[in-house]
């Protein structure tokens, strides 16, 4: 019989469990009723943790609800900053944009994260702190608003992340964004193909500081799409020379290097008479 019992194993694991059975109540100094009384909430609330964790209207959720492919608002729009302010949707619904909400894009397209009360004072300059910052919430609401309607999804879509410090929500495309990352390494095509200038024919004359923001920005992207030029022309025998050419004289009508890149486009074409004339009219 001693051995018999020696046999036996000291406890009974439950079906499906690995945890053994307790042979005797815990010694906790509760009552196993008071332990049943209390086991009904954690268990409704566990329930609800599990509902609000599927949910996917949550923008805390909303990376895990993208790894399961059901949260696509964010990557639905499109920011062209370049040659006017439009947001573009996948379906093709275009938004565009107010004139201080364009400029606050296209701050923070270009900055990257700023604080809610400097973005309020260059749009709202003339105004007190409280004012500007009264005028950035609306701007930021009927933003929401206009996006709502053109939705291509049944979730509210946040193209500005809100709090004190504002950004761009990471998924949006921006068109600035992308052409200087492509141009990074060498992909120069959508430089070329850029038409028109930043926030064109948006004027900010009641804004100085950020008027003097958006001037020095144009001016990068002028010499970005200089630059542009200039590398694609390095070989004048390709068949866009000429046309190429033309659109940088037309950006910088005062550069030698164009005028030339222009001239050497039409010798190796053998038109040397228009490469001479060229040269003349620059001269």
């Amino acid at each position: 019989a001693a051995q018999a019992a020696s046999r036996q194993p000291p406890s009974l694991a439950l079906p499906g469990s690995d945890r053994p059975r307790r042979t005797s109540p815990p010694t906790t100094g509760r009552s196993s009723q008071s332990g049943t009384r209390r086991s009904a909430p954690i268990r409704a609330a566990h329930r609800r943790r599990k509902r609000h964790v599927c949910t996917t209207d949550h923008p805390s959720h909303a990376s895990r609800a993208r790894a399961g492919g059901r949260w696509r608002g964010y990557a639905n729009w499109r920011l062209e900053l370049l040659g006017g302010a439009t947001l573009i949707g996948a379906s093709g619904a275009r938004v565009t944009l107010e004139r201080k909400t364009a400029g606050l894009l296209a701050l923070l397209a270009v900055e990257g994260e700023l604080v809610r009360s400097k973005a309020a004072g260059l749009l709202w300059p003339d105004v007190s702190e409280a004012r500007a910052r009264a005028n950035l919430r609306q701007c930021l609401h009927r933003l929401k608003k206009a996006l709502g309607s053109k939705a291509d999804t049944d979730h509210s879509l946040q193209i500005v992340l809100i709090g004190e410090r504002l950004s761009l929500a990471a998924q949006l495309e921006v068109d600035t964004v992308t052409l200087e990352s492509r141009a990074f390494v060498g992909d120069d095509a959508g430089l070329i193909a850029v038409r028109g200038q930043l926030l064109e024919q948006i004027d900010f004359d009641d804004c100085p500081e950020f008027a003097e923001w958006l001037t020095s920005q144009r001016t990068h992207w002028r010499d970005a799409r200089a630059a542009a030029f200039n590398r694609a022309l390095r070989d004048p025998a390709i068949s866009s020379a000429v046309a190429w050419a033309h659109e940088w004289v037309a950006l910088e009508p005062l550069s030698e290097e164009a005028q030339r890149a222009l001239a050497r486009a039409f010798a190796v074409r053998g038109n040397r008479a228009l490469a001479l004339q060229t040269l003349r009219d620059f001269a």
